[in-house]
């Protein structure tokens, strides 16, 4: 796998291509990503299509939107990390279980925590987990 800068979550995803969703953290983070690249777990474009569809019920998105912020994630350097989940199910469901977060989030913060990668998530139940279990955040 390639070297890359930071791991980054569905929340900061949607931050670069909704403009309302835009934080500090969104734009450091896209800086990084531009710059070295990102790594994210395999369900990362799941969730970044079900927030944009979600957006798009909601009339704060049109499907001309969608697609062209799918096109615009499609340009950035972002890796699949290929770890099966079973190879690392107990870990991922532990961190859930002691930090209180979804398996999703979970895997998020297990791979900072295995590649040692700054984490970027506007989250901020995984945020504190992220912090408590000693992982690196990404700030503004």
């Amino acid at each position: 796998m390639a070297t890359v800068g930071l791991v980054v979550d569905a929340s900061v995803a949607i931050g670069w291509l909704v403009a309302s969703q835009r934080t500090d953290v969104t734009r450091r983070a896209q800086d990084v990503v531009i710059a070295d690249g990102a790594l994210v777990p395999q369900h990362f474009r799941l969730e970044v299509g079900s927030a944009l569809i979600v957006l798009e019920r909601r009339g704060r998105l049109n499907s001309t939107d969608v697609d062209l912020s799918l096109d615009d994630l499609d340009s950035l350097s972002i890796a699949i990390d290929d770890t099966a989940f079973a190879e690392n199910e107990r870990r991922i469901i532990a961190l859930a279980r002691s930090h209180r977060l979804s398996v999703y989030d979970a895997l998020y913060l297990e791979l900072a925590l295995r590649t040692d990668l700054p984490l970027a998530t506007r989250d901020t139940a995984l945020a504190a987990a992220a912090a408590a279990a000693g992982a690196t955040l990404l700030t503004a």
